[in-house]
């Protein structure tokens, strides 16, 4: 059994989803192994199997969401930087707008000036 678990750990197919299948693999080979000379031992060693295969199911799950959320919060980042960017060129434009009213304003109370003087 060693020997199989060496030689499909050698394949070296693909990262922590094939690890986790090898040695689910040589799992259900010891548990066939043991159930032949012991059937409750077989029994609780599948059980066991059982469990383990729910919790890789469960940690893959998880990983995948995760990868998924971090895509969308680098998206959101990118969102935000691009609204930031945009927010900072509009605000540019409103003091520029002010600074022509500010212009505008002194200009007409000259003119007030003037008209009141003649």
């Amino acid at each position: 059994m060693g020997e199989l678990l060496d030689s499909l750990l050698a394949q070296q197919q693909g990262g922590w989803d094939h690890l986790c299948q090898v040695h689910d693999t040589t799992f259900a080979e010891a548990v066939l192994q043991v159930a032949n000379h012991c059937a409750e031992r077989g029994e609780l060693l599948q059980r066991l199997r059982k469990f383990t295969q729910l919790c890789v199911r469960t940690e893959k799950e998880v990983r995948m969401e995760l990868r998924k959320t971090t895509e969308e919060l680098r998206a959101c980042a990118t969102r935000a930087d691009s609204e930031a960017a945009r927010a900072k060129g509009l605000q540019a434009e409103v003091e520029s707008a002010q600074a022509k009213l500010d212009a505008l304003r002194a200009g007409m109370v000259r003119l007030k000036m003037l008209r009141a003087i003649h």
